[in-house]
């Protein structure tokens, strides 16, 4: 199949991308594998203030960068709005300020657990501004951040807003846990963005889940991009499912025009 496999026969679209990865290496590679698009988000890695908690401005400060860098790509970057809602009326602004601008979707990471109601109510303006939400999870037996979401929060936040669509990051990092807990919600879907190249991984989430629910991710950098083509070539899994996954499913729940 070969290089005419990836690059003729499949779209490729990177549903979970970092500024700081969009280098000019991964840019070579994305070229390589024929990524279409690629949906990115800044988290304020590689910024000489970065923080796991930022303060508001700097949270504005990052999503403006992500979208200068949308505009120089000329369609090829989208880009998803990072909001910490332990500061909720800015947040608000901030939501509306970047969909208008258009950012087709939210980022949230690690500044407040999902069961927090501060984020509901972000929630609830993500549901009026009617954008999926991409929900970094990890369960972690050792080293979970302090506000480290896992898939209990994800399925807890799901069931409490059945009209979001949640992508459920990295399927959870534990992928046979992630996939079970959330399988029950039909609006959360997984990616299979990571370092993490199990065997089964792919097959579990599709298992769990149906191949309609599982989106293709790198998370970046230029080096994760091969494995992450790799994680999904391998699988056994249908063709067809493995083209959902590569790009079709993206188009659908972000909406995109390709």
């Amino acid at each position: 199949m070969g290089n005419n496999w990836r690059r003729g026969s499949w779209l490729w679209i990177d549903s979970h991308a970092h500024l700081d990865g969009m280098t000019p290496a991964y840019w070579r590679v994305a070229d390589q594998y024929g990524i279409r698009k690629v949906l990115v988000s800044h988290l304020g890695m590689g910024e000489p203030d970065f923080s796991y908690d930022p303060e508001m401005e700097q949270v504005r400060r990052w999503n403006d960068q992500v979208l200068s860098a949308m505009q120089q790509s000329r369609g090829r970057m989208e880009g998803l709005c990072y909001l910490n809602p332990k500061y909720v009326e800015e947040s608000l602004d901030e939501l509306q300020r970047c969909v208008s601008a258009g950012m087709i979707g939210v980022k949230l990471w690690v500044s407040l657990k999902y069961d927090d109601d501060r984020v509901f109510r972000v929630l609830r303006a993500v549901r009026e501004a009617d954008v999926p939400v991409l929900l970094h999870s990890w369960r972690k037996a050792v080293g979970q951040l302090d506000q480290e979401s896992t898939p209990d929060e994800v399925a807890y936040v799901a069931a409490h807003f059945p009209d979001v669509q949640f992508v459920m990051a990295h399927t959870g990092g534990d992928w046979e846990y992630g996939a079970r807990r959330v399988a029950p919600f039909r609006n959360v879907c997984v990616d299979i963005a990571c370092s993490v190249i199990d065997e089964g991984f792919v097959e579990t989430a599709v298992d769990q889940l149906g191949a309609e629910r599982v989106l293709w991710g790198t998370d970046a950098p230029a080096s994760s991009v091969p494995v992450a083509v790799g994680k999904l070539e391998a699988a056994r899994i249908k063709l067809r499912e493995k083209r959902l996954i590569a790009g079709g499913n993206a188009i659908r729940i972000y909406g995109l025009w390709i």
